[in-house]
């Protein structure tokens, strides 16, 4: 356990649909973006405050020191024989070094890193994840550290190597990096399917001598006179983070093993932790526990101070579950308090630009002149990225957002992508609205992608819901699979 985890139709040639590639779209990593290699100071707890180019100023630095040990990635595991390969190989060739801190597995995991050349403590579990890390940390003799997890990948875009990089920075009184963590969700109402993706900054980087671990369960690094850290950003480096992906049944076993963690040891946070309280929310959201999430995220807009980072990434937050569950008036509310303030609040954006997540609440809400308004000045890429999100939301609320997109949006790439969206959102919608979606499908040619065969194929729906989809898809558009399938499920259900 990681340390998160714990706690039939004319085809239109090359325009093909396919039934994936909105799930590209929706889970996939973002771009890292142009300027590899700069980096951006950030005020503590990780808000931007301007950028700066280091490399224009460290271009002339002494690189004394090359050969020296720079950089080592720092884990502390328990039971991840399972995992950890994928993450120990993605920091090949990253790193200088590895040091695994074990507590108490049982799994092989020791023997699993020592096989890729780590270098594994064999330690113990008192409780605290703050004090594991800081002792994995007392094994560390390299400069830097990078803290990451065995249920996560490590990710470096850089032009040079980001050894070299942290080398040709100095001691320039930049002690810490903050990271963007891509959270692998499931799949909205399956088990095991790997779904959208939920992002998320954290410190990971950081001078050895100048950090130390605080907290029981919700762990941060701070400086050590206990003060936040003043971190700074680096385009180019970002780490994915599975542990949520693995099962929903497991995940919310690791989610209940901490709200159990914080009970006995009274660390449930005080209102006045809306930091803390933001991060169970994200906890429960993450295992799709999404009325506790949205009840935690009611609790930190309460106790947050108006106008804070922490106020924003709530209501940012409370946006998406209430739209997940399908309550867009909801969203809006919260969409409002999250917009109070902008555009200063522009340089806290995580996930999806600003525009793309007005106009999906926007559709959402069924604002039909705002969703207009909005369209119009959405760039095409930040429309293809609007329609993906639709795998990301409640049923309901997502056939709102493609329906409006679809009037709106009028070019042939933007049709496609709604499309192919629609494949996977229409089957969890009722009859009638899977079949408008059908139609427009067979239409470009992709009748093999029938939300109205998906629905009759599902053995999760009633029978009578499953035996309406197939006569429909048989009897509208004369869908062979539609009559099998209603002969079928008209014998199993019998007179």
């Amino acid at each position: 356990m990681s340390a998160d985890a714990r706690r039939s139709g004319k085809r239109s040639g090359s325009s093909r649909i396919r039934g994936q590639g909105a799930a590209a779209g929706a889970g996939g990593r973002p771009d890292a973006g142009p300027g590899h290699g700069s980096i951006a100071p950030a005020r503590p707890g990780g808000s931007r405050g301007g950028t700066l180019n280091v490399l224009s100023e460290v271009g002339s630095a002494t690189t004394t020191g090359v050969g020296v040990a720079m950089l080592s990635a720092c884990l502390i595991t328990l039971n991840e024989a399972a995992h950890i390969g994928r993450c120990l190989a993605s920091l090949a060739g990253h790193v200088d070094g590895i040091v695994v801190y074990d507590t108490g597995s049982t799994d092989g995991t020791p023997s699993a890193a020592r096989d890729t050349g780590a270098t594994v403590e064999e330690g113990y579990w008192d409780g605290s994840f703050a004090r594991a890390r800081n002792r994995s940390l007392g094994y560390c003799t390299t400069e830097w550290v990078l803290s990451i997890d065995a249920d996560e990948e490590f990710h470096w875009e850089g032009d040079s190597s980001l050894t070299e990089y942290l080398r040709r920075l100095g001691p320039r009184g930049v002690d810490a990096v903050e990271v963007p963590i891509d959270n692998v969700l499931l799949a909205h109402g399956s088990p095991t399917a790997q779904g959208p993706i939920m992002t998320h900054t954290a410190v990971r980087l950081f001078r050895r001598e100048a950090v130390n671990w605080a907290g029981d369960l919700h762990e941060e690094p701070l400086g050590k006179d206990g003060a936040p850290l003043q971190a700074a950003t680096i385009p180019g480096l970002r780490i994915t983070h599975f542990g949520y992906a693995i099962s929903r049944e497991a995940s919310r076993r690791k989610a209940l093993r901490n709200l159990e963690a914080i009970g006995q040891s009274g660390s449930r946070p005080e209102p006045s932790d809306p930091t803390t309280l933001l991060k169970i929310a994200r906890t429960h959201w993450a295992v799709g526990d999404l009325e506790a999430a949205l009840d935690e995220l009611r609790q930190v807009l309460a106790a947050a101070e108006r106008g804070s980072r922490v106020e924003w990434l709530a209501a940012r937050s409370a946006v998406q579950v209430a739209l997940w569950l399908d309550r867009p008036e909801e969203a809006g509310h919260f969409a409002a308090v999250m917009n109070e303030g902008r555009p200063g609040q522009a340089q806290w954006e995580e996930g999806l630009p600003a525009p793309v997540f007005d106009f999906i609440v926007t559709c959402a809400s069924g604002n039909v002149s705002g969703s207009a308004d909005l369209a119009k000045a959405l760039a095409k890429d930040n429309r293809l990225l609007a329609v993906a999100q639709a795998l990301n939301i409640g049923p309901a609320s997502a056939d709102l957002l493609l329906e409006r997109a679809w009037q709106l949006f009028t070019g042939r790439e933007e049709r496609l992508a709604i499309l192919a969206s629609a494949s996977r959102v229409a089957s969890r919608l009722d009859a009638p609205s899977a079949s408008r979606w059908s139609a427009r499908l067979r239409a470009e040619g992709a009748a093999e992608l029938c939300p109205l065969v998906a629905m009759a194929m599902d053995g999760s729906r009633p029978a009578a819901q499953r035996i309406e989809a197939a006569r429909i898809a048989a009897e509208t558009f004369r869908d062979p699979r539609g009559r099998e399938l209603a002969a079928q499920l008209g014998k199993e259900m019998g007179p």
